[in-house]
């Protein structure tokens, strides 16, 4: 409304220096003859004219721009609803997996300092990542892969030779974007919650491949799934895998899925599919 009226006033204030400069080119070329000496009113009929013309070019203007400012104003605020989207649902990942890595490095601190003291440099690690990860919420695996190498040397510790890791990592995948912290919930998941609660433990793979237009992320463990829990929703970890499918949402809409069931061969498989432009 207030754009509207200084438009308004703009289209008076033209008016009258177009009146202005009509009234001085018929003055210089007419000379004695000019209507501005002729007809005492030519210079306000000048301005009416020029005036409701200049108003009706202003209302076509108005009327053919608002809807389009009106959908960039709410595209501008699905944007700051998004962002907040998704610092809200980092802010719930991101405790949670801090304080599970302060309660592995706690059993050691009597019992093992020296090893206790190199669970705190790796920690100390994925505290700088955490803190320094990109502001677009994006990530290289390489970047990732890292943390979650930290993470694992700190379990690996805690559970020793009931740990068994192997990474395979196509060429080409380790540049590809990916959100922050969304293979360490994977990972973290599979651990805690499967692998760590086997008496003889288990084998933990994460597998990655890069096409033209995706990059397929999978993460498989030993053991199964409860038959009686949904398949995509396990036990205590549903908070993180909600969180991460909600963040692959914003992020990537539809094209983006997290598929989390039991496979054939007697392995539980996290399966994330991203696509390679956002």
């Amino acid at each position: 409304m207030r754009t509207a009226g200084a438009l308004f006033l703009a289209a008076v204030a033209l008016a009258a220096l177009q009146t202005f400069l009509v009234c001085a080119v018929d003055l210089a070329f007419q000379g004695r003859a000019s209507l501005l000496l002729r007809q005492p009113g030519f210079a306000l009929t000048v301005w009416i004219s020029v005036r409701g013309a200049n108003c009706m070019w202003l209302l076509f203007y108005i009327a053919l721009t608002t809807p389009r400012r009106y959908r960039e104003k709410e595209v501008t605020l699905q944007l700051a609803l998004r962002e907040a989207e998704l610092r809200a649902l980092e802010a719930q990942i991101n405790p949670h997996f801090l304080f599970n890595c302060l309660n592995s490095i706690r059993a050691l601190v009597v019992e093992n300092p020296p090893l206790a003291q190199d669970m705190l440099t790796r920690f100390a690690n994925i505290l700088r990542y955490n803190l320094h990860r990109d502001l677009n919420h994006t990530v290289p695996l390489a970047a990732e892969l890292e943390v979650v190498s930290d993470y694992l040397a700190l379990e690996g510790i805690r559970l020793e030779d009931r740990l068994r890791v192997e990474l395979a990592i196509a060429p080409g995948a380790a540049n590809v974007p990916i959100p922050p912290m969304l293979l360490q919930v994977l990972v973290e998941n599979a651990l805690k919650h499967v692998i760590a609660a086997l008496p003889e433990g288990g084998d933990l793979m994460i597998r990655a491949s890069a096409a033209a237009d995706a990059l397929v992320i999978e993460v498989l463990n030993t053991g199964r799934l409860r038959e009686s829990e949904p398949e995509s929703e396990p036990r205590s970890a549903h908070l993180g895998l909600k969180n991460t499918r909600e963040r692959l949402r914003l992020l990537y809409g539809g094209r983006a899925s997290l598929e989390l069931k039991n496979g054939q061969d007697g392995r539980v498989a996290a399966t994330v599919l991203i696509p390679r432009t956002v």
